[in-house]
């Protein structure tokens, strides 16, 4: 799971569609999340505010990207870029 700062509403839903339009790379020691459903949903989220931040990582894990990012061996600790936002790998 992708962590920052706190986790807001439990029950929060996420609706995002085109769920396989986004990619994950690893570049050097980075993980990088890119695409279409990506850059959608980053529009729509304030990344500095508790609620919206916990609708944005609810909406990651629901498109996959949690998944894809263990199977590519993502670990405690590691950086994970999501465009302009750097976060850290928790499980």
């Amino acid at each position: 799971m992708l962590t920052c700062l706190s986790v807001g509403n439990p029950h929060a839903v996420c609706f995002v569609k085109d769920v396989d339009k986004f990619n994950v790379e690893k570049l050097n020691n980075m993980f990088i999340v890119s695409g279409k459903a990506v850059e959608r949903l980053m529009g729509r989220v304030n990344i500095s505010d508790n609620e919206s931040l916990y609708y944005f990582h609810k909406c990651l894990s629901d498109l996959g990207v949690d998944d894809k990012l263990k199977e590519m061996g993502v670990k405690e600790g590691d950086s994970v870029r999501v465009y302009d936002y750097e976060l850290e790998w928790t499980d």
